[in-house]
């Protein structure tokens, strides 16, 4: 007998987002190498917006209506000049983290 087996492509966006919002920033980093699907949502600008106010002290209606602004991007930038270039290396590079320390 067969079984119809569940696929991660069937959840919603808006319940993957939500399962999103408890995964690290580096492994959301990483989710863009998964799938073209994977890496939309994982990049997804109310994602990373959060992130961005959570983690950075962004005022939480800074830009709020600005689509023009790359919250995943505004998230690594402050990271970088918050002197967090290892944290930035770890996330984007292709090697293990273990070859990087």
């Amino acid at each position: 007998a067969t079984m119809n087996s569940s696929r991660i492509y069937d959840i919603p966006n808006e319940t993957l987002l939500h399962i999103l919002s408890y995964v690290s920033e580096c492994d959301l980093m990483h989710l863009h190498l998964v799938s073209r699907m994977m890496n939309e949502v994982s990049s997804s600008n109310p994602l990373w917006r959060t992130l961005c106010v959570q983690h950075w002290d962004v005022p939480s209606n800074s830009q709020a209506e600005d689509t023009s602004t790359y919250w995943k991007d505004v998230y690594t930038d402050i990271a970088h000049d918050q002197g967090m270039y290892r944290y930035k290396v770890v996330c984007h590079s292709s090697k293990m983290a273990s070859e990087v320390y």
